[in-house]
């Protein structure tokens, strides 16, 4: 639904459809006209708690507000309102002429959301806190979102946030360090992060939660370092270390590990294979195997096998493997493969 700048100026704002009427039923809609809203956010979803002439005074030094309309979104529902919103005011200034209202700040003891663009900050959630402390970083951030299969389930509460240390500049490992103690890296892991950082080139911090428990992840990444080797790694496979994981559990910081990440450069497919035959020997893991088979066929068949990136995983003792670059493949083949666990 639009708010239609064409109506009369001097006639209160309706809500009409869009120009495709057969695809919307307004017969349920309530048009509601807002005095005071109220934002919040996590990770996953944008809140827009409403409040009418009718719940409270518009003044926010006058009393209570009483919020009776909320509105959750997903961020990238919210981001499309915010573009749409944006092109509708500029319209009605065109037409119309400025607004002239000024923004006022938050008034001391009312919601931080009051008349604001900027999300409340209210340090509860362990992800979104994460975020915060790698965005005050001040440099561009990458995100990468996953899933991790395990004999529990399906866990989709995953994400990286990587960052470059030359973009981050003067002072780049002492700011690092500092994200690493905000979020209370282990004494010992922290030892271990400081003597590695020299030798890095980006640096990813993750979070995964499983239940009630969440992971905090740092990884150092060596990857410019083992490029500048150029055409060595042809006749070198390796292993080259690639990333190093520090992780830990935020309520319980005993339960942590330090993860060894090795780069087999340039792995032909069939030794992919064999590499993975000798990780998940025994009749009891013939599935994942041949899941896992499955996975890197459908990336060969679609991506160079150069461009595979097949990693050897210890931790602790325990070899396992991971193999990137699939991005390429159809989700729903990977899903019918992973139908058989």
């Amino acid at each position: 639904m639009d708010l239609d700048p064409r109506n009369d100026p001097n006639k209160p704002a309706t809500c009409r459809l869009a120009a495709d009427p057969a695809r919307w039923d307004d017969t349920q809609a309530r048009t509601i006209r807002p005095t005071a809203f109220f934002l919040s956010h996590t990770m996953g979803e944008i809140g827009l708690a409403l409040a009418e002439e009718s719940d409270g005074p518009a003044d926010p030094h006058a009393g209570p507000i009483r919020l009776s309309q909320c509105i959750l979104l997903n961020p990238f529902v919210a981001k499309r309102l915010m573009l749409a919103l944006r092109a509708w005011v500029n319209h009605h200034e065109s037409r119309y002429g400025p607004i002239h209202e000024p923004v006022q700040p938050p008034p001391s003891g009312r919601p931080a959301g009051w008349g604001a663009s900027e999300p409340a900050d209210h340090g509860q959630d362990p992800a979104d806190e994460l975020a915060r402390r790698v965005q005050r970083l001040g440099v561009t951030v990458g995100c990468e979102r996953s899933f991790k299969i395990s004999s529990n389930g399906l866990l989709t509460n995953r994400f990286l946030r990587g960052v470059s240390l030359n973009a981050i500049g003067p002072n780049a490992h002492a700011k690092v360090e500092q994200v690493c103690k905000d979020l209370a890296m282990p004494a010992n892991l922290l030892a271990a992060f400081n003597a590695a950082i020299g030798l890095a080139d980006y640096v990813h911090f993750g979070f995964e939660q499983e239940g009630q428990r969440c992971l905090y992840k740092v990884y150092l990444e060596f990857f410019e370092t083992i490029a500048q080797t150029g055409n060595a790694l042809a006749q070198d496979q390796g292993p080259h270390l690639m990333h190093l994981g520090f992780k830990w559990d935020k309520a319980e910081p005993h339960r942590q590990a330090l993860t060894n990440y090795h780069w087999l450069a340039f792995l032909p497919v069939d030794q992919i294979h064999r590499n993975m035959a000798a990780i998940l020997e025994g009749r009891q893991r013939r599935v994942p195997l041949e899941i896992a088979r499955g996975i890197v066929d459908l990336a060969a068949r679609r991506i160079a096998a150069r461009d595979i990136v097949y990693l050897r995983v210890t931790e602790a003792g325990l070899p396992r493997a991971i193999s990137r670059g699939t991005r390429r493949c159809l989700p729903s083949r990977i899903a019918a493969m992973l139908r058989w666990i």
